[in-house]
């Protein structure tokens, strides 16, 4: 890089959309519209079925639409999720005999309950 050249600062962006998951980076100025592709149209098939992300490097530059987007996010939001986990434990013991049947029963759960991050496995090398 050249000294009077300056570093832009760039946005990592995680688009999730029905066929799956992408990583995007952009620059921090650019500007993304979420919504209907056809504004205020609710015909069935074709682009129209879901909503899109725009992005866009100037009002008259738009650089990228991204169909079937169910949500996005700046993975420099952190974000956890409360995970639980469940260990069951089921033990049966029969004794039988000639003129008695036993049976016992023991049951024991274990139940935790952990926050962790939503988006540490998202993977980003550009």
């Amino acid at each position: 890089m050249k000294k009077d050249e300056k570093k832009e600062n760039t946005v990592t962006l995680l688009i999730v959309c029905k066929d799956g998951k992408r990583i995007i980076e952009i620059p921090d100025t650019w500007k993304i519209t979420y919504g209907r592709l056809h504004g205020g149209d609710n015909r069935a098939g074709g682009f129209g079925d879901g909503n899109v992300l725009r992005i866009y490097e100037s009002k008259e530059k738009q650089r990228a639409v991204f169909t079937n987007v169910v949500s996005f996010i700046d993975l420099s939001i952190k974000v956890k999720k409360l995970v639980t986990k469940k260990e069951e434990e089921i033990t049966i013991k029969t004794k039988s005999g000639a003129k008695k049947r036993e049976r016992q029963h023991e049951e024991k759960q274990d139940i935790q309950e952990e926050w962790v991050d939503e988006y540490s496995d998202a993977k980003v090398s550009f």
